[in-house]
């Protein structure tokens, strides 16, 4: 199941619809790209997007460096596959059944998060 459309033409919408969502999340920073690796063939755009979110406001990032902060990225695949990529906090791979619902799991797992506790784990 497709929990976001991959169509060419449907990529600026996918990353405004994703923006919107992930904005909600109730961080000093969060960002939504497409996933690096996500443009393989035409037709395919995008096939997975990357969530940068850091519990640090960006001026007070070390030498204004994003993996400086207590960041997490995470990428959610168009399938509902939602893993992290690397980050100071834990976070188990889940599948989702669409945007929102990532935002939501996303959510759930920062309750735990605390930046005293932060490590840089893979």
């Amino acid at each position: 199941m497709m929990i976001f459309p991959t169509q060419r033409s449907d990529r600026d919408l996918v990353l405004a619809m994703a923006r919107d969502c992930f904005s909600k999340l109730l961080v000093p920073y969060v960002d939504v790209n497409p996933g690096a690796l996500s443009f393989p063939a035409p037709g395919n755009h995008p096939s997975s997007l990357v969530i940068a979110i850091s519990l640090d406001p960006r001026d007070k990032w070390e030498n204004n460096i994003f993996e400086n902060s207590n960041y997490m990225k995470l990428q959610l695949d168009s399938d509902g596959t939602l893993c992290k990529l690397v980050g100071r906090f834990p976070f188990r791979k889940r599948n989702v059944g669409s945007i929102p619902q990532a935002v939501e799991a996303i959510a759930k797992a920062m309750t735990k998060w605390q930046p005293s506790q932060a490590r840089e784990t893979l």
